[in-house]
């Protein structure tokens, strides 16, 4: 993720860059209920939408992430296809990172 910005109260911009290839999006926030659940859905650029969901369990907390996308289809797409899944990985932590740091800020 090369950059995440705020652009209005309920909407980002996103860079992100993998293996070379650069995307972007711009996102709207469909759902907040703050600490427990976030969704999005892009509007512009790279289709992509998702949430993340906290859980109270035990002495910690279980974070359920989902996220969908659409790339286009070219020849780059089809043999970064490998790739995909770790980047979406780090990104999960990425945005992970990005939530417990929003969360602890609040406390």
């Amino acid at each position: 993720i090369k950059e995440a910005k705020r652009i209005a109260p309920d909407k980002y911009a996103w860079k992100v860059e993998f293996m070379g290839k650069k995307a972007s999006w711009k996102a709207v926030i469909t759902e907040s209920t703050k600490p427990k659940r976030y969704a999005w859905q892009s509007f512009t650029g790279l289709y992509n939408a998702g949430s993340w969901t906290l859980e109270p369990r035990g002495d910690g907390t279980v974070i359920a992430f989902r996220m969908e996308y659409r790339m286009p289809i070219s020849l780059l797409d089809i043999l970064t296809a490998p790739f995909i899944k770790p980047l979406l990985n780090k990104m999960s932590e990425d945005l992970i990172g990005r939530v417990k740091r929003e969360l602890e800020k609040d406390q």
